[in-house]
């Protein structure tokens, strides 16, 4: 059905299915699709993929009718649905006299729809005031992990989300009905790509708030794991603690790395793919818009983030 067990051992008669992860599918489907990359056989090449399609449309089965509060923040299912929904494309325009097309287009939209119900689920937590409340952070205990963990997946998807996306899914047309009077209109039409852009500029300005700047210990350059947000971010008092995990800064090195590739691509693929509704490989939109450290506000990211990135 496209589960995987998250535990197996020989010693214990094979699958253990008393825990299941929450990041293994999304891990073992990106293994498989840089697997098919790198295969020359074509037999086995299809086999990888086939095998990380079905795990991603179980998923989307799994979390097809939960509501957004319910959805998990599956960050590595949006960063492995970036890198297998091109080559489902890719594979669909070559087979389309074949009757596994519609296959591969219905697949691709399942995953394509997963994808974007965890990207609202993310963006649902919190209102951008409350964003620009937390300094970046994309919870309320301030963790540095989470937030750049989340915002590995929410750049992965911004090479995919449509430009004619917006941040509450539309009803369909039978179901769409005129709204009354005095009721609130403009969320629901509010772009997408827009806001994730938005937060992710914040998130982006809270890690690099967080990393260690003094010597103290030769942890220069760390991530502790809580950063409270100060005008002096130096002093150590804004720090919960100086508990430093490898999976701290590794997550934050890997979303600074897919930032600063963002920022670079943004440029060169400005003038590609102006239409609604297709699927972009790089967003044509400014991630930052202007403001200073000492003027922000709830509507405007901090652009201290791009400017270091991009340095």
């Amino acid at each position: 059905d496209g589960s995987f067990t998250s535990r197996y051992s020989p010693k214990m008669g094979g699958k253990d299915d008393t825990w299941t992860s929450l990041y293994y599918p999304g891990e073992a489907c990106l293994g498989l699709v840089y697997l098919a990359t790198l295969e020359t056989d074509g037999v086995l090449r299809q086999r990888w993929i086939g095998v990380a399609t079905r795990a991603l449309v179980y998923l989307y089965q799994y979390r097809k009718d939960k509501p957004l509060h319910a959805v998990e923040y599956d960050h590595w299912a949006l960063i492995v649905s970036a890198q297998l929904l091109p080559l489902l494309e890719t594979h669909t325009q070559s087979h389309k006299e074949e009757e596994t097309h519609q296959n591969d287009d219905h697949h691709y939209e399942r995953i394509y729809q997963h994808a974007l119900k965890v990207v609202r689920a993310m963006l649902s937590r919190y209102t951008p005031r409350q964003l620009a409340h937390q300094n970046g952070a994309f919870n309320g205990g301030h963790e540095t992990c989470g937030t750049a963990s989340s915002l590995e997946g929410l750049i992965a998807a911004l090479t995919f989300v449509r430009e004619d996306e917006t941040l509450q899914p539309q009803p369909q047309p039978s179901q769409q009905q005129r709204p009354q009077k005095g009721s609130p209109t403009s969320t629901s039409g509010e772009s997408l790509r827009h806001r994730i852009e938005h937060d992710v500029a914040w998130g982006v300005h809270f890690l690099l708030e967080a990393q260690e700047q003094r010597s103290h210990n030769n942890m220069q350059g760390a991530i502790p794991e809580r950063y409270l947000g100060n005008a002096n971010h130096n002093s150590r008092k804004n720090r919960a603690d100086d508990n430093v995990r490898i999976d701290y800064v590794q997550h934050s090195v890997a979303a600074m790395i897919a930032y600063e590739r963002y920022i670079q691509n943004k440029g060169q693929h400005h003038h590609q793919h102006q239409h609604q509704g297709t699927r972009p490989q790089y967003p044509p939109n400014a991630i930052c818009p202007p403001t200073t450290k000492t003027n922000r506000s709830a509507d405007k990211a901090p652009s201290d983030a791009a400017a270091a990135a991009a340095a």
